[in-house]
């Protein structure tokens, strides 16, 4: 699939100002005009290496053309306090990316909030939409490219010569995956599980702050076998992803990854702890190598957006 139109969009919309005529001319500052913007995420999650595509995110595994995007634009007043000015949603999908054209005021500063994921959004209540931007509910579920989502924010001042805007959406998740590379033969996983032991899992996402919240106690989870590997001895054991809040660089993770396998009528279980796994905000962090020679090391990469 082609996704090179889907993920890089141009800015689109004409810039329309509104005309008034009375006694006295309107001043600018108090125009109504036609603003443009554009949602794009980030082009490199195309280019990232590896022989499966667990080395890719929900966009490219489960088609960019199946994002859905919204702008929300939140007038800055006094105080900081932000007010729901517009909220947009896409309509058609042209796979040349998105473009939003709403209604904004000379003069004024607005908040600019983008998101684009998977879920299916589009008949939001008004009364809703202040809520869902701010309290976005979010999966803990291992190896689901559906989770993946992408957000931006940006503020500026809308003027004559500022009225468009090309927004890059990233997604706010490290992923991680786990690629074995002395696989066994003749058998085949029958189960994998991850135990982050007493780290904490998050059920929300506030878009505008680009933070996560309502935590909640991690436990042992049940994963997703990718069965996507060129190499019959290498094989993708987990991939999942990691909520890291804004402004963070890199954090360290634990977790423990148990692996039941099946050859035949036997079954054998192999389990490996990891500790201090740096993990990256829009990044993918790989450990390869010898998973189940326990006494064998795993190499660590971070490939970036």
């Amino acid at each position: 699939m082609n996704i090179k139109h889907s993920l890089y969009g141009l800015l689109c919309g004409t810039l329309m100002l509104a005309s008034c005529s009375s006694d006295e001319p309107t001043a600018p500052s108090a125009q109504k005009v036609e603003a443009s913007f554009s949602l794009n995420i980030a082009g490199e999650v195309a280019t990232r290496a590896g022989n499966s595509d667990s080395s890719l995110g929900g966009a490219q595994n489960l088609g960019a053309e199946n994002l859905n995007y919204i702008l929300a634009l939140y007038e800055v007043g006094e105080n900081d306090a932000l007010i729901l000015s517009d909220f947009c949603q896409v309509s058609d999908r042209d796979g040349d990316g998105e473009c939003f054209s709403p209604m904004v005021t000379l003069g004024k500063t607005y908040m600019m909030v983008a998101l684009a994921h998977f879920g299916d959004k589009r008949n939001i209540a008004d009364a809703d939409k202040t809520d869902y931007l701010k309290t976005m509910q979010i999966e803990n579920i291992v190896n689901s490219e559906a989770e993946d989502f992408y957000v931006a924010t940006k503020t500026a001042r809308f003027t004559v010569d500022n009225l468009q805007h090309a927004l890059t959406l990233k997604r706010p998740y490290a992923k991680l995956r786990i690629v074995a590379t002395d696989y066994p033969a003749a058998t085949t996983i029958s189960s994998v599980s991850i135990d982050y032991g007493t780290n904490t899992l998050f059920n929300r996402f506030d878009a505008l702050t680009q933070q996560f919240s309502d935590a909640t106690v991690s436990q042992t989870l049940t994963a997703e076998q990718y069965s996507d590997a060129t190499d019959a001895t290498a094989k993708t054991i987990v991939a999942d992803y990691f909520p890291v809040n804004a402004n963070v660089d890199t954090y360290l993770q634990a977790f423990t990854v148990t692996v039941t396998l099946r050859g035949g009528s036997s079954i054998s279980r192999f389990s490996r702890t990891f500790n201090d796994i740096p993990l990256q905000r829009n990044a993918l962090t790989t450990l390869s190598g010898a998973f189940f020679s326990s006494q064998s090391q795993m190499k660590c990469d971070i490939t970036n957006d």
